[in-house]
């Protein structure tokens, strides 16, 4: 028979004596007092950074709407003539982009999306103006809601279209 080694096998990770106790070793405490410019300057690292994150601005969402406007020089529109020049055409539309954020549109959007929110409020987060081609009218609404976003530019032509359209009532009426 052959006798075994008494010795435990190579190893070569490091292993502790046999005989080594736990009550040498620092407690958490004894740690923390020790490195405490390590500890203070992690917490102080740490509160920068939440500080820095909390404050980003949130997410806002950008809603587009365009309105082809009926042309301008049209005799339906202003009752005959040829149509409007370069320079017309841009301050007609321009008249347009305003009528689309005054109080009485913004409050019949308002209206059709049952929001009890003043015209100002919306007012801030519309951007209202003519196209570059002079052909349209952009609106663009931001939320932090893409559906919101969304209602609210179609609203706002929604309401525009109404209001436009009483307008001319009255004027045929009269």
């Amino acid at each position: 028979m052959i006798d075994r080694p008494t010795e435990p096998p190579f190893n070569d990770r490091w292993q502790g004596e046999s005989d080594a106790t736990w009550g040498d070793r620092p407690g958490i405490v004894a740690s923390l007092l020790r490195y405490w410019m390590i500890v203070v300057a992690a917490t102080l690292l740490g509160a920068v950074a939440g500080y820095g994150i909390a404050q980003l601005p949130p997410v806002r969402y950008q809603a587009d709407a365009v309105l082809i406007l009926s042309d301008p020089g049209d005799p339906s529109v202003l009752g005959g003539g040829d149509a409007l020049a370069s320079s017309d055409r841009e301050v007609y539309l321009a008249k347009q982009a305003d009528i689309m954020t005054s109080t009485v549109v913004l409050e019949r959007a308002l209206e059709l999306l049952g929001s009890r929110a003043s015209p100002g409020d919306i007012r801030d987060e519309l951007n209202v103006q003519p196209s570059a081609n002079m052909a349209s009218v952009s609106i663009a609404a931001t939320s932090a809601d893409p559906r919101s976003a969304a209602a609210l530019a179609n609203a706002v032509g929604t309401a525009y279209g109404q209001v436009t359209e009483e307008r001319a009532a009255a004027d045929a009426q009269r």
